[in-house]
């Protein structure tokens, strides 16, 4: 019952965001906090409440671009019925469940700045900054809901977190400069962070194999492929 009243709340928030339709930065940072402080009253675990209020912001983002009509009210609708499946998935304990959502939030993330840069022209420096901050933050807090670490091992994927994020905000710079889609940097992106998660969590959980590494690395060409013969390099 908490949870269909909290998420019955997270779908008022996100309704207000549309029916107002303001400029104000009040009601994303609302929904931001209240989807964080939800999930810490659930859970009372600091990881899957970071990774709910970056779930909130990630909202609010998509919502500034489609401000009003019956897209706004489709995602608003699409959120709160994702943000339920998060809720059950901690309640339940079911860890894969919230990567899955982080996973969400990583693709919303990216296509967000890759928006931004592109039609609002922020400054290259602010969407790097953004993606590596972002990357960080849903890498780590996704990868400590699967493991249970020590402190020193939490300090090392901290900072290999970090530079996943750097690494990521470069590859954002490679691919806006090229002749892609944003769907296909955004595809792009997402399987590069995908495929270094999954290589990261084998690692920290002592399943790392080559042939898990071989398999992610011909799965990485293959999508990289794809994409390019599908790119019109030509006028």
């Amino acid at each position: 019952m908490t949870v269909i009243f909290l998420s019955f709340l997270f779908l008022l928030i996100a309704e207000l965001r549309v029916m107002t339709v303001s400029e104000s930065s009040l009601l994303p940072v609302l929904l931001s906090l209240f989807a964080g402080s939800a999930m810490w009253y659930l859970s009372r675990r600091f990881n899957v409440s970071v990774l709910a209020g970056v779930y909130g912001a990630c909202v609010a983002i998509l919502l500034s671009f489609v401000s009003r009509g019956l897209v706004a009210h489709s995602i608003v609708a699409c959120a709160a019925v994702l943000w339920y499946a998060f809720m059950y998935a901690v309640v339940s304990r079911r860890p894969r469940g919230v990567v899955l959502i982080s996973f969400a939030e990583v693709v919303a993330l990216y296509f967000a700045v890759l928006v931004w840069y592109a039609f609002a022209h922020i400054s290259l420096f602010l969407a790097l900054t953004i993606i590596t901050v972002g990357t960080a933050l849903i890498f780590y807090n996704a990868m400590m809901v699967m493991c249970s670490l020590g402190m020193w091992l939490r300090v090392r994927l901290f900072i290999f977190s970090l530079v996943v994020g750097v690494m990521m905000a470069e590859l954002f710079s490679v691919f806006s400069k090229l002749p892609f889609h944003i769907a296909n940097i955004d595809f792009l992106l997402f399987f590069v962070y995908y495929i270094v998660w999954d290589i990261t969590l084998r690692y920290f959980s002592m399943r790392f194999t080559k042939r898990a590494l071989v398999v992610n690395a011909v799965l990485l060409l293959v999508s990289f492929g794809v994409i390019l013969a599908s790119v019109r390099w030509l006028p």
